[in-house]
C-alpha cells in the first residue's frame, strides 16, 4: 500500500519532499537501509543536499524498484512534518468513527464537510497529500473532483491463506505398504 500511495502523489513529489527536513531523511534512510543510505548520501554534507536527489530517491527506490520501507518512512515523516494537518483530518474522520480502520468508505457528504472545514486552513494539494498517503476513505469520485486528481488504484488485499486439509491418516488395514501388495518375493 505504501507504494501505490506514493504513486498516486507522484505529480506532486515536490512538493511532498519539501515539508520534510532533509536531515530526518538521512538518518532516517541510514537507520532503515544502509544500501540507500550508501547510494545518495553517502559523502555528502546536508546542507549541500538539494530536494532534487531526495525526489529522485523516491523515483528510483520507491516507485521503480518498489522498496516499501523507504515508501513507509516517507510516509513517516511526512505526517510527522504535518503533525497539525494529520492529526486535524483524524479528528474529523474519529468524528464518523473511533475506529478508523474499520471505516469502509466516507460517504460524500461527510467528505465535503471535512473537506471545507480543512481547506479554511491548509492549501488543496497538501490536503490531497494528506488523503492519499492516509488512505483516507473518501469516495473516488469525490477525491477527483475535488482535488482534479484520481487516487491510486490501491492493490486487493490478499485473503487469508487456506491450508488444504491434511491428508486423513490411513485407517489400520491400509498402513503404508499394506494396501499395495506389489512384487514380492514370494513370487520370485
Amino acid at each position: 500500500m505504501p507504494i501505490a500511495s506514493i504513486r498516486g502523489i507522484r505529480h506532486c513529489l515536490d512538493l511532498f519532499v519539501h515539508d520534510i527536513p532533509l536531515e530526518h531523511v538521512v538518518r532516517g534512510t541510514q537507520m532503515l537501509d544502509q544500501a540507500v543510505f550508501y547510494r545518495y548520501f553517502k559523502g555528502y554534507r546536508v546542507q549541500k543536499l538539494g530536494r532534487k536527489r531526495i525526489v529522485e530517491l523516491l523515483e528510483r527506490e520507491v516507485l521503480e524498484k518498489g522498496n516499501e520501507k523507504v515508501a513507509e518512512l516517507f510516509m513517516a515523516l511526512w505526517n510527522r512534518a504535518n503533525d497539525a494537518l494529520y492529526h486535524e483530518m483524524l479528528h474529523h474522520v474519529k468524528k464518523i468513527n473511533e475506529d478508523v480502520e474499520a471505516i469502509e468508505r466516507i460517504e460524500d457528504e461527510d467528505a465535503r464537510r471535512i473537506t471545507a472545514m480543512m481547506l479554511e486552513e491548509y492549501d488543496r494539494e497538501r490536503l490531497f497529500i494528506c488523503v492519499v498517503v492516509n488512505q483516507v476513505r473518501f469516495p473516488p469520485e469525490f477525491v477527483l473532483e475535488t482535488f482534479g486528481h484520481p487516487l491510486p488504484e490501491r492493490p486487493k488485499p490478499e485473503a487469508p491463506a487456506t491450508t488444504p486439509d491434511p491428508t486423513p491418516d490411513p485407517t489400520p488395514g491400509e498402513a503404508a505398504g499394506d494396501g499395495d501388495p506389489g512384487p514380492s518375493a514370494a513370487g520370485a
